[in-house]
């Protein structure tokens, strides 16, 4: 069950940096654009800075991916676990035939 729970968690946290690195560029974009036509800043300052907001946001995404599909795989596999094991008292095998 351990290793179902960890491909669960490293999915989330792919998918979650998938997400984030196709959703933060443009928001970044439009954060960090100046209000005014020309742009009156120190850009090297200003790249460096929107570069660790994006690495900064992947690790988020990752985090946030992760925990999810962790719930998500202890959800599923419970449920799984559950519907494989029979009721108590009720046995699967039939009974011996019975010696004339």
């Amino acid at each position: 069950m351990f290793r179902k729970l960890v491909s669960w968690v490293l999915s989330g946290a792919l998918l979650g940096l998938i997400v984030t690195s196709l959703i933060a560029p443009r928001y970044y974009a439009w954060y960090n654009a100046p209000a005014v036509g020309n742009a009156l800043c120190d850009c090297v300052t200003v790249t460096r800075q929107v570069a660790a907001q994006m690495l900064n946001a992947q690790m988020i995404g990752s985090a946030i991916g992760a925990v999810l599909f962790l719930v998500l795989g202890i959800l599923f596999e419970r449920g799984r676990k559950s519907r494989s094991t029979p009721a108590p008292g009720i046995s699967s095998a039939a009974p011996p035939p019975s010696m004339p």
